[in-house]
């Protein structure tokens, strides 16, 4: 259950700093990948995400979101609700990663490190992910 808490709470940091004009119902019932892509078209050089080593716009963090979203479809066949699993602690690269799963039409399932080893590959077996993204 951690693993839900965790990723819950560090989208909903994300999107408590989007700004007030995107927080229309309508905005709101869009998945959240279109969510975020709409943004990056809003406020392209606003900070979108932020950890301990850096920061990236709205901008750089789509960029960065297309190119993964486009290697997950070319090599790695993801698909409409293709699992892709996210073995990371969270960061801009994990941002990237989940909004990349999504945008490639998949999902993704969030790995935590702090799992024992057979909790992992049971979450892995489970949910049959077509590939493990890791830093």
């Amino acid at each position: 259950m951690s693993n839900i808490t965790s990723t819950d709470a560090y989208l909903n940091t994300w999107l408590e700093r989007l700004p007030k004009q995107t927080r229309t119902e309508e905005f709101r019932l869009l998945p959240l990948h279109e969510q975020f892509h709409r943004q990056a078209l809003l406020t392209p050089d606003a900070v979108a995400v932020v950890d301990d080593k850096r920061s990236l716009t709205y901008e750089e963090l789509n960029l960065r979101v297309l190119a993964l979203g486009e290697h997950l479809r070319t090599r790695f066949n993801v698909g409409l609700d293709s699992p892709v699993g996210v073995y990371m602690e969270p960061s801009v690269n994990y941002m990237i990663s989940l909004m990349a799963a999504m945008s490639a039409g998949g999902c993704f399932v969030t790995i935590e490190s702090s799992f024992p080893l057979n909790k992992i590959r049971e979450v892995v077996d489970d949910s049959q992910v077509k590939v493990i993204l890791t830093t």
